[in-house]
């Protein structure tokens, strides 16, 4: 598994490039983004949802407000 893991990434980066990932994923930042990689992206989820379900809402509502008044036509 590891060898198959490390040939997509070597497929897609250059060894400077990876090494530069490693330092960056090395550094407190990095090393905060990875402990936080996980609760970031339910919170990102969560607000695209909450997004798509307020868009859902407005496009409902402004399609009965068109059927309406074709309806009162």
């Amino acid at each position: 598994m590891d060898r198959v893991i490390y040939e997509v990434w070597a497929r897609r980066f250059t060894e400077e490039q990876l090494n530069e990932i490693a330092t960056f994923y090395n550094s407190d930042t990095g090393k905060r983004l990875a402990d936080l990689s996980g609760t970031l992206s339910a919170l990102t989820i969560g607000a695209a949802k909450q997004w798509g379900d307020a868009t859902s809402t407005d496009m409902v509502a402004i399609a009965r407000q068109k059927l309406a008044a074709m309806a009162a036509q």
